[in-house]
Formats: C-alpha cells, structure tokens, sequence
C-alpha cells in the first residue's frame, strides 16, 4: 500500500507498472491513482545486484503527467519481464534495458 503524496490517503493498488532491467539491477516503476483526489504517486522499486535495493515515491503527479506513460506500459505484452525488449519496454526505459544497452557499444 502506498500513501498519496497529495492527500496523503492510502492506495492499495498500483494502476500501472512496468520492470526493466540491466546487467544484475532491476527497475520497477508503479503508478498509484489515488481514488480520493485522483493525482498520481510513483514508485521506484530499484534491485540492485551488488548494493542495496532501493524504493523511493515521487509526486504528486498529474494526469497530465501521468497518462501518456501509462499509455506506452499498456502497450507492452509483458509488463514485469525485465527482460523484455518490446517497442514499449524500448520507449519506456530507452537504454536502461539489457539488450539495448548491449548494442550502444
């Protein structure tokens, strides 16, 4: 459950996530809509494989803000594969993804 960062009411659920991953580090990014006052929070969900994991909340964020990420995370077809390399995961993450950072070299 996180707490709304505008209102500070509780969300039980996320509206939207989307995972990605490079070398042994993870990444999520989850999106609360809070049913109260309908702002966003996000939270980052990082694994890290050689330090310590980390999350951290930022916003409030918008709808505005908001809607045109959850709209490339609806078009992925897997959302939590970290390894995932779709057009979605490619215009989310950009670089920050396996395969992607692989070819930048």
């Amino acid at each position: 459950m996180v707490e709304c960062l505008a209102c500070h009411e509780p969300i039980p659920k996320s509206t939207a996530l989307i995972r990605g991953g490079l070398g042994g580090d993870a990444c999520t990014e989850a999106f609360y809509c809070c049913p109260s006052c309908g702002q966003y929070t996000l939270a980052i969900y990082k694994d890290s494989f050689f330090g310590k994991d980390s999350v951290s909340l930022s916003g409030p964020l918008s709808p505005a803000q908001t809607e045109p990420k959850l709209a490339i995370i609806a078009r992925c077809p897997d959302q939590l594969n970290r390894n995932c390399v779709c057009e979605a995961h490619r215009a989310y993450f950009g670089a920050w993804l396996d395969d992607i950072w692989r070819g930048a070299g």
